[in-house]
């Protein structure tokens, strides 16, 4: 930016270069979305481990970015989650109730609320008793989340 003292204003006379210097085309162009290029299928293999209790345990933040992974697939026509593979993926996220992380919570909560609905009512019934002990933990974060 630029001060003209006739405008007195400050002016950009690069108009076609951010901050640093770098061309706003080329930035638009070179940016790619995180889930861009997401597979169905490696997505549910990926949500396999939320099954082994010790990788639960030593890598919630992996189990968070699956379950972000799950989550968007939810959104993208044509890539929502089969009956089949929400119950079976619902099962595996009600697995990971053995890790504390707070983190991970949170995400297994937002999961299961958007998945819900894709699965049977028998099925959902079995989320109640983890969110009956979350929701009558003495830790807060635990119940608040749970209650939502």
């Amino acid at each position: 930016l630029d001060y003209d003292p006739n405008n007195n204003t400050n002016t950009n006379t690069n108009n076609h270069h951010n901050h640093y210097g770098k061309d706003d085309d080329d930035e638009e162009r070179s940016f790619l979305h995180p889930y861009a290029n997401l597979e169905k299928a490696s997505v549910l293999q990926a949500a396999r481990d939320f099954n082994d209790d010790v990788l639960v345990r030593k890598d919630p933040k992996k189990c968070c970015m699956t379950l972000g992974r799950l989550l968007h697939l939810q959104n993208i026509p044509g890539q929502r989650l089969t009956s089949t593979e929400a119950t079976e993926i619902f099962f595996g996220v009600t697995k990971l109730f053995v890790c504390e992380d707070p983190s991970l919570r949170r995400m297994i909560y937002l999961f299961l609320k958007e998945v819900s609905s894709s699965c049977e009512a028998s099925d959902v019934i079995i989320v109640t008793s983890s969110l009956s002990k979350d929701m009558a933990c003495n830790i807060d974060l635990y119940r608040v989340n749970s209650l939502r």
